[in-house]
């Protein structure tokens, strides 16, 4: 990551906020310069736009207990195109994957939403696919661009 380490976080009304928030918080590390950027695509239904809040304020208070630096940014459009638009002047992002058939783990599948965003974007991710844990088998893609380099 370089000196200034930029995470964007997008959040959803039906995201977990503590494993996501938990994986960012630990690749900020002790970086003084890292900002976790909350990103959240803003819809035409008021539950869910209740539910966001919650887990968007949820999420600020796991990453402020850490010492993590947080913005909220507030987004229009839809969500995969989106998210990997912003991500683009990201060091890396991290997301939750709500696939049906019990995730990754259980042999699933990623969801259309993480799809779209690992498809539109050169950036970094990071996919959790349940509760925080020690990083076991962490499986790294390299394309060979900068931005990828970069990362390495």
């Amino acid at each position: 990551m370089s000196a200034s380490c930029r995470i964007l976080l997008p959040i959803g009304p039906d995201d977990p906020a503590q494993p996501t928030a938990a994986y960012a918080a630990r690749v900020a590390g002790d970086n003084p310069s890292a900002q976790v950027i909350l990103a959240h695509v803003l819809t035409d239904d008021p539950a869910a736009e209740l539910r966001s809040a919650a887990t968007l304020g949820e999420a600020q208070r796991w990453l402020k207990d850490a010492g993590v630096a947080t913005a909220v940014r507030p987004l229009a459009g839809k969500v995969g195109e989106t998210i990997a638009h912003e991500g683009a002047d990201s060091d890396l992002i991290v997301l939750t994957n709500r696939a049906e058939a019990g995730g990754l783990a259980a042999g699933g599948s990623v969801s259309p939403r993480v799809e779209a965003i690992v498809r539109g974007t050169s950036c970094p991710i990071l996919v959790a696919t349940g509760a925080e844990s020690a990083f076991q088998h962490p499986l790294f893609a390299y394309s060979g661009s900068v931005q990828s380099r970069r990362a390495v």
